[in-house]
């Protein structure tokens, strides 16, 4: 990506149908390179509050031609927003230096906050539930708190973990109870 990336200026991504994330407009924002994309499907997220979304009038229909795949209609544009929005970047240097600090900004302010956290929590959550559930199939759970079972769980990961890891949560913990002081 860098190889096509480190030559371009303004990065056009003018879909005409609702396209999934848009991950070539974040990689493009990671540079400091302004992106001038559709209002249209994923793009709107991958933007990121940024400007320049601009409308389109997304595909609507296909045609059928034999022996071949469905061919899209594509419907009348109205361009002069995005001649404008061009024309603005290539000619007003202070504006591109301010859509260009934005998107890196943006892009990289998203990119520290993605995490596996919430995937891993989920994980844990439906292994808790499936042992639960097998505790209270096999007439276990009676006995067992909630609190007991969230316990037992702890435990059983904590088993798991190598001894670099365990002194690594040790001090972990540690300093977030230096923290909370």
């Amino acid at each position: 990506m860098n190889l096509v990336l480190q030559h371009i200026k303004i990065l056009l991504v003018p879909s005409l149908w609702g396209e999934a994330f848009g991950q070539v407009v974040v990689d493009a924002m990671l540079r400091g390179i302004p992106v001038i994309a559709s209002d249209l499907g994923g793009l709107t997220e991958a933007k990121l509050g940024v400007p320049y979304l601009l409308p389109v009038n997304p595909i609507r229909e296909y045609v059928n031609k034999p022996l071949a795949a469905p061919a899209p209609v594509i419907p009348e544009q109205n361009i002069e927003p995005w001649i404008s929005a061009i024309q603005r970047l290539t000619t007003d240097r202070t504006h591109y230096n301010a859509i260009s600090q934005q998107s890196y900004q943006a892009s990289h302010q998203f990119l520290n906050s993605l995490s596996s956290k919430p995937f891993i929590e989920y994980i844990e959550r439906v292994e808790m539930q499936r042992n639960m559930n097998e505790k209270k199939n096999s007439g276990q759970l009676s006995e067992l708190s909630s609190n007991q079972l969230k316990h037992e769980h702890l435990a059983r990961k904590m088993s798991q973990l190598s001894i670099e890891q365990r002194a690594l949560l040790r001090t972990r913990l540690e300093n977030r109870t230096l923290e909370k002081k």
